[in-house]
């Protein structure tokens, strides 16, 4: 795998997961903590 391609694609994906994280985490104020790691 070439080195920059890799950076270019994981830096695309790390934004994605970290709003997905973000978003995740505030809805577990409103569900219960065992469903969410149910998903994972």
């Amino acid at each position: 795998m070439a080195q920059g391609f890799s950076i270019s694609k994981l830096s695309s994906y790390q934004v994605f997961d970290l709003c997905y994280i973000l978003i995740s985490l505030e809805n577990l104020e409103n569900h219960n903590i065992s469903d969410f790691i149910g998903y994972v």
